[in-house]
């Protein structure tokens, strides 16, 4: 039972992590695109 509780956070805590990565990127993406207009 505790180890479906650590598994089910992992998954949470890594699927924040990826979330805030796509932002970050998606940030600096849309920074370039403005920079070349």
């Amino acid at each position: 039972m505790i180890a479906l509780i650590v598994i089910v956070f992992v998954c949470f805590v890594s699927m924040l992590f990826i979330i805030k990565a796509i932002e970050i990127a998606f940030c600096d993406f849309y920074s370039s695109i403005q920079k070349f207009n």
